[in-house]
């Protein structure tokens, strides 16, 4: 797979972006006692794009594990709109969604993790990163190639939605885990 099929995940921290890889990575795997999907390392590493020296560590990254993977994740879209990638954006569609989102990612995170969101993000409660999570979605509405909402990731539409991006169906297994971290995730969030 050249880089020019990769696809890159774009979402802010809380949004499912690590489960939505999982799914087209097709190695999910779900940390029970963190209620969150735990992707691949190696798919992640553009999560903290800040550990980059450069746009070219960037490509190589890229360019080293494009053959690997079908996607990778990211928090640093503006990067990827400019080398034109294949960006699948998650989004969140109201402020109850962005909401539940931003509260699922400061409980699903150790105090440090959050203090230093909040640093890099400048949010300074809960409300502001869900705020800035409305910003991020439309203005990542307008770029991405594909977009997947939190509602569809919840609703369960995200299986076809992911079988329609990637033109192949998703094996048993994957569906499987899906349902066991539905199960375990959004349950206790609806």
């Amino acid at each position: 797979m050249g880089n020019q099929e990769l696809i890159v995940v774009c979402y802010m921290g809380g949004t499912y972006g690590d489960m939505v890889a999982g799914l087209i990575n097709e190695d999910l795997k779900i940390a029970v006692i963190w209620q969150v999907a735990r992707p691949n390392e190696e798919v992640s590493k553009l999560k903290k794009p800040h550990t980059f020296g450069s746009d070219q560590e960037k490509d190589e990254y890229i360019n080293s594990i494009s053959s690997e993977y079908k996607c990778i994740l990211s928090h640093d879209q503006d990067y990827h709109f400019k080398r034109g990638h294949n960006v699948l954006g998650i989004v969140v569609t109201t402020m109850k969604s962005a909401l539940k989102c931003a509260k699922r990612f400061k409980a699903a995170h150790r105090p440090q993790v959050w203090k230093e969101m909040m640093v890099r993000c400048g949010a300074k409660t809960i409300e502001e990163y869900a705020e800035m999570m409305l910003h991020y979605s439309s203005a990542i509405e307008k770029q991405s190639k594909w977009v997947i909402s939190t509602d569809e990731i919840e609703d369960r539409r995200i299986v076809e939605r992911i079988e329609q991006i990637t033109g192949k169906s998703l094996t048993k297994s994957t569906q499987n885990s899906y349902e066991n971290w539905r199960m375990i995730v959004i349950h206790r969030l609806l």
